[in-house]
């Protein structure tokens, strides 16, 4: 038998292949990855969010009056450096309704969403679970409504 000296057609092709499916599984699980990380920062700072309001609704009840922004920048400042996420980002805020306090996330800024499907389908396979609530756009919070693909996605505070 004499030596080869290189390697055939046949087996070049097979590597190829097997490169590109290995490129393929890596490509499908690193946007898993990303999304499950979107789903748990926005679930994160919700429910710090919460603590902080709560704690400055026990400190001082009347800390914003009825006033939103007021509370909203209350409870960034009570947050300390986490709070920089509610003051950099339009997207986080607070709604006072009657004696109720939510604080909650916009999925949608003018229209569209500002998180893919993926997410959506993460956070409302663990809405019931961690309490997320869902409302339309410029609609009130519900205690019964969970979150499932609404414009807005919150935890009720107290």
């Amino acid at each position: 038998m004499t030596k080869r000296k290189g390697f055939t057609l046949v087996e070049l092709l097979i590597v190829v292949v097997i490169i590109g499916v290995l490129t393929s599984m890596m490509s499908i699980s690193s946007t898993s990855a990303v999304d499950s990380a979107k789903a748990s920062a926005i679930i994160g700072n919700l429910s710090t969010m919460k603590k902080a309001a709560l704690a400055l609704y026990i400190e001082s009840e009347d800390v914003a009056n009825g006033d939103t922004a007021k509370l909203l920048e209350a409870v960034a400042d009570y947050m300390g450096t986490t709070g920089d996420i509610m003051k950099d980002e339009t997207s986080y805020d607070v709604e006072v309704n009657g004696t109720e306090w939510y604080v909650y996330y916009h999925i949608q800024s003018n229209g569209k969403d500002t998180i893919n499907k993926n997410v959506k389908s993460i956070l409302s396979s663990k809405a019931k679970k961690l309490g997320l609530l869902g409302a339309a756009e410029n609609a009130h919070f519900n205690s019964s409504n969970y979150f499932t693909s609404q414009a807005c996605i919150g935890m009720k505070v107290r």
